[in-house]
């Protein structure tokens, strides 16, 4: 009768450290995605600033796309590192277009577009669940062009 209670005990401890080990396995996963999709939502902030810094540049001043994209690059170079780089022009891809003559005094657009094609995922998991490591990031910012350049 001793024995089967002292069984029951030592077999009821092994059941939480089961239990604890599985639970805390998943806990540590979802806590891993959560830093990782923050990570992903910190550049798509960055990114969002950076189209949004060359479409202010580019409504009042729309002259050469260089000059926009410049602009949008250094949009957030604070020297804090950051989730993107924005220098970096083999990861990220500033694209502006101009909807319209710029020269003209009726309604036109300029649109600028930033990419992030390769922002890596770290935890593997959640990879394996996307179905590869990296997440494709964009943000645009359309604005409308408030002093052509040709006056």
């Amino acid at each position: 009768m001793k024995t089967e209670k002292v069984l029951k005990k030592y077999t009821e401890r092994g059941q939480a450290l089961v239990e604890f080990s599985v639970v805390i396995i998943m806990i540590l996963t979802l806590l891993a995605g959560v830093v990782d999709l923050g990570r992903a939502f910190a550049a798509t902030s960055v990114l969002r600033d950076a189209a949004q810094e060359g479409a202010n540049y580019g409504m009042i001043n729309p002259a050469t796309d260089s000059i926009i994209i410049t602009r949008a690059r250094t949009a957030s170079t604070n020297g804090l590192g950051g989730p993107v780089t924005l220098s970096d022009t083999t990861a990220v891809n500033v694209d502006v277009v101009i909807t319209g003559d710029r020269c003209a005094n009726n309604i036109n657009l300029v649109t600028v577009t930033v990419r992030y094609d390769q922002f890596p995922i770290t935890m593997p998991m959640l990879g394996a669940i996307l179905g590869r490591q990296t997440l494709h990031l964009e943000a645009s910012e359309t604005k409308m062009i408030m002093k052509p350049p040709c006056e």
